[in-house]
């Protein structure tokens, strides 16, 4: 595991850290679901000498690399996300997301990552905050809004409606499922009554999740900080699930590396 957990194992939220000993253990996570976060299972395996795993750290290293830092960090942080979130939530849910954009080198537009439970039928939105030594109460806040803002823009039109989030969600399952048309079919019909019990002001499962990269020099301190923000968080009963992760940003320069040179190595 690439992750260690900092308090016990709530349904509600997880607080994690990854540290510079992980490190190897992220780059084998990276080696074996890169493909997968980047592109989705279907479409790899509709064209596997294509997308390849090289290719998908080409994509990433290219992109990064015109970036500014703040977007760098961004966009790592979805990265990160992608990897942990499963781990963390259990084996019950699906991606509904993929990492990289569907029309151009750039941040991908819609929702940061999607994902499916199983076992209630339900589908969770994700919005992920990254900084570097930024206050955990602003990070958190910053999630908090931008997910609201997206729930409450349903019903509006003009420059505060995220129709088109929802848009790039539909075009996002239709991607990665597109070699299972039942399964897809279905994701579909929950995108859709997902949506509708949004408008209707219920249901709004959002994954509120937050990468610090910098130090976390009190960890006790950092974990009550934490659940003050959560307390806040559940009183306004919005949302549901939290994941917060602090990152040692020696790690931050360090993943960038890795993903850079195994673009240019792997043959």
């Amino acid at each position: 595991m690439f992750f260690e957990e900092l308090v016990p194992r709530q349904d509600s939220y997880r607080v994690v850290r990854i540290l510079p000993e992980h490190f190897d253990c992220l780059c084998s996570s990276i080696k074996s679901d890169l493909l997968e976060i980047c592109y989705g299972r279907d479409l790899v395996y509709l064209d596997p000498e294509f997308l390849t795993y090289r290719h998908a750290c080409q994509e990433i290293g290219d992109m990064l690399n015109n970036m500014s830092d703040t977007n760098k960090m961004g966009c790592l942080g979805e990265l990160i996300m992608h990897l942990v979130v499963p781990g963390v939530f259990g084996s019950t849910i699906d991606p509904l997301s993929r990492l990289l954009s569907m029309s151009d080198r750039n941040i991908k537009h819609g929702f940061d990552l999607n994902y499916y439970e199983d076992k209630t039928h339900a589908i969770w939105y994700g919005e992920v905050k990254s900084g570097n030594n930024q206050e955990r109460r602003v990070l958190i806040d910053r999630a908090r809004n931008g997910l609201n803002k997206y729930f409450l823009g349903i019903n509006k039109a003009g420059s505060a409606s995220t129709k088109k989030k929802w848009e790039v969600a539909l075009n996002e399952i239709n991607a990665l499922y597109g070699g299972h048309d039942k399964k897809r079919k279905e994701l579909v019909s929950f995108l859709k009554k997902s949506r509708l019990d949004i408008s209707n002001g219920v249901s709004r499962n959002a994954l509120i999740m937050v990468v610090n990269f910098g130090e976390c020099d009190n960890d006790f301190e950092f974990v009550d900080d934490i659940k003050k923000e959560l307390a806040k968080i559940k009183s306004e009963c919005t949302f549901d699930k939290c994941l917060i992760i602090s990152v040692r940003r020696e790690l931050f320069v360090d993943i960038l590396d890795f993903i850079t040179n195994e673009g240019k190595s792997i043959s």
